[in-house]
């Protein structure tokens, strides 16, 4: 999809083209090569863009939350030479990015664009074009998609296309100069699987950006032939991410369950954890126990993948405290036998040793009908001896 053709070549003195053709071929060649093996990934004359499989740019958006945004275009079928509006709302102000994969697999940057360079936009709903040039359909008949990413920052690597709008080599001749144009208005991505790893690095580089993303299709049909609706795309998964218990001590068991997990059109074919989101997955299975060594905040990161390949995120939150300090008390009773409780739990027969919290407990021992009961303050300590005598 496109609006115009950029001519790859344009002539700024007539007299220095007729005498140097033949030289300018050759240092054009020779400037172009260099060029477009610096920028190979970022943009190219719309003539030589590379095939690639329909929603290669497709990245996974973060889990769901506030800031949400939408894409949509107002037919499911258009034909070669109309025109189309994109839509598009945001929940919130953000920086907004619209990838085209036209239906040869050709990707190029829609917005910005070198008509409209401002991509920053307030929360709302939105049309493109906004100003006095058109977006116009072209064949072949196919499955053409659209991607919106909207941040809270400027992403670098699709700012960095902004350069090839209008971007082009100047050749001295005689006086004169030749002029070859790289760009153009909506640059082609000559490679768009390296430029989704460059967007994914981009945004794991920057843990300040929010972002989110989203994208639909539509159908190129060939004149005079009735195509029926696309088929709805396919749902990402949902996540849900478990703990029991959330808050624990040094090396006592955590277990995560991700069962609550679903996914809206197929299944679940993965679950991969990381226990302390350092970016490696430690346990597979919709099921897993770990435990932390170390005391601490740990952001669980649950990723699950759906049968077609669609990945989701969710995380859960464990507080990791030290161990409590306890104290060992050792009871005996003169005769021995006696019952002893703690708090009002029973803990055993005299001599009996057990280890509780370093703080005011109730102690009752009773042997028959014979009972005593005090309160004892264990703060501070590290053990005790108590014996009571009955006689």
């Amino acid at each position: 999809m496109a609006n115009q053709r950029i001519a790859p070549f344009r002539r700024t003195a007539p007299w220095a083209w007729k005498f140097g053709i033949g030289l300018a071929l050759v240092a054009l060649s020779l400037v172009l090569a260099g060029a477009f093996a610096q920028t190979s990934w970022a943009a190219e004359e719309e003539s030589s863009g590379a095939k690639v499989q329909p929603m290669t740019i497709i990245i996974q958006p973060p889990p769901a939350g506030p800031f949400n945004v939408r894409i949509w275009v107002d037919r499911p079928v258009y034909y070669p030479g109309e025109n189309i509006q994109i839509h598009f709302s945001t929940s919130r102000d953000a920086y907004i990015y619209i990838l085209d994969l036209d239906t040869q697999g050709n990707q190029r940057l829609l917005l910005p664009n070198q008509y409209e360079t401002d991509n920053f936009f307030r929360a709302g709903t939105y049309t493109v074009p906004r100003q006095n040039y058109s977006f116009a359909v072209e064949g072949p008949a196919g499955t053409e998609y659209l991607q919106i990413i909207a941040a809270s920052k400027p992403i670098r690597v699709l700012e960095d296309l902004r350069m090839y709008f209008s971007a082009t080599i100047n050749i001295p001749l005689f006086g004169g100069q030749l002029q070859a144009t790289l760009g153009g208005p909506f640059p082609l991505i000559s490679d768009p699987r390296d430029l989704r790893t460059r967007i994914e690095d981009s945004l794991r580089a920057d843990k300040s950006i929010q972002w989110t993303t989203a994208y639909t299709s539509f159908q190129v049909g060939t004149p005079g032939v009735v195509i029926p609706p696309p088929p709805p795309p396919n749902q990402p998964p949902v996540a849900r991410a478990d703990a029991d218990p959330t808050r624990v001590e040094v090396n006592q068991n955590v277990s995560f369950d991700a069962s609550r997990s679903y996914d809206p059109d197929g299944s679940i074919v993965y679950y991969g954890w990381d226990f302390n989101n350092d970016g490696r997955i430690d346990a597979t299975g919709m099921r897993a126990n770990w435990r932390y060594a170390q005391a601490g905040t740990y952001v669980v990161r649950l990723q699950v993948q759906d049968n077609l390949g669609f990945t989701s995120v969710d995380t859960v939150t464990v507080q990791v405290v030290a161990p409590t300090p306890l104290t060992q008390v050792m009871i005996r009773s003169n005769p021995s036998g006696a019952d002893v409780y703690l708090d009002g739990t029973y803990m055993g027969r005299t001599p009996v040793r057990f280890s509780t919290t370093r703080a005011w407990h109730e102690l009752r021992v009773k042997r028959f009908t014979d009972e005593w009961r005090t309160q004892i303050n264990l703060e501070g300590l590290d053990s005790i001896d108590i014996e009571i005598d009955f006689d």
